[in-house]
């Protein structure tokens, strides 16, 4: 499945990475250092579906975060994990719910 066609109506993104929970990059669009990115993203996501099963809170659905550059939302769709980065300027909570409808969740 191409997860990033998926999501050329979310104007927003400025780029964005997909990869596995091993780090396994699966594909990228505008990003020079994907397999970098994808690498963290998976072992990040891992890592915290972890904590959650310790904590029992279940598996990840998502993380938000924002720095000064730009802000990223991870989603997890079945298996992998949806890193897109965006401008810190834009309204996250607008661009989650984008990406939930254009992923069907």
């Amino acid at each position: 499945m191409q997860i990033l066609s998926l999501l050329t109506n979310v104007r927003e993104i400025k780029h964005a990475v997909v990869s596995d929970l091993a780090g396994t990059l699966l594909e990228s669009m505008g990003e020079s250092d994907a397999e970098t990115i994808g690498a963290v993203m998976g072992y990040t996501a891992a890592a915290i579906n972890d904590v959650g099963a310790a904590l029992g809170l279940g598996e990840l659905q998502r993380i938000s975060y924002a720095g000064k550059a730009q802000s990223c939302v991870v989603t997890m769709l079945d298996e992998n994990v949806v890193a897109t980065f965006i401008d810190p300027s834009t309204s996250m909570a607008a661009v989650e719910k984008k990406i939930d409808g254009a992923l069907r969740r």
